[in-house]
């Protein structure tokens, strides 16, 4: 996985959905509440922040405001 380095956003998407597509990828038990096993979770879960990445980089290049805060979980002005 070393390689998603320096892909484009629907090069990503497809890596996504190829591991998504995979027999292998899937959990076999049933009994648990993931789909998707633990290796297939790590690789997706890279992938997704690297289409994050690139979509950021995309946003600075066009010169837009990227907020990287986040979200803090608080409103306190609308708790009076």
């Amino acid at each position: 996985m070393k390689d998603i380095v320096g892909r484009t956003t629907e090069e990503l998407v497809g890596m996504r959905k190829a591991i998504e597509g995979l027999s292998e990828s899937k959990n076999r038990d049933s009994s648990s509440i993931w789909i998707y096993t633990v290796e297939a979770r790590r690789k997706l879960d890279r992938i997704d922040r690297a289409i994050t990445e690139n979509l950021r980089q995309g946003r600075i290049a066009r010169g837009e405001v990227v907020d990287d805060q986040g979200y803090s979980g608080r409103q306190s002005n609308k708790r009076r």
